[in-house]
């Protein structure tokens, strides 16, 4: 039985870093859109399923009515969300602009 596939997805964002260093995601930036984050439920240093990350923290936070992940590579200083696709699913990138993990 094939496993389930999981995909790395570049995302921009808009963030307050304060003097402590500590750094705030405000909005997800992805495919023109901007996605204003409500509140942030959680942090912790997570590799995400399938994902080749060495150092990354991991985001919990609301935007609207929904919870998702944004992860943070803070070797690279980059931005990602991840998306599965069900085993059996032909991978590719996300068809829908209308949010962040398609």
């Amino acid at each position: 039985m094939a496993a389930d596939c999981y995909v790395r997805i570049p995302i921009s964002m808009e963030c307050m870093v304060w003097s402590d260093g500590r750094m705030e995601p405000r909005c997800v930036l992805y495919r023109g859109h901007s996605y204003p984050i409500d509140g942030i439920i959680g942090i912790r240093a997570r590799i995400p399923p399938s994902i080749a990350c060495s150092d990354p923290l991991e985001y919990t936070v609301r935007i609207g009515a929904h919870e998702k992940r944004l992860y943070y590579d803070r070797r690279a200083g980059t931005w990602f969300s991840v998306r599965r696709f069900p085993a059996g699913t032909t991978v590719g990138t996300p068809s829908s602009p209308s949010h962040p993990e398609g």
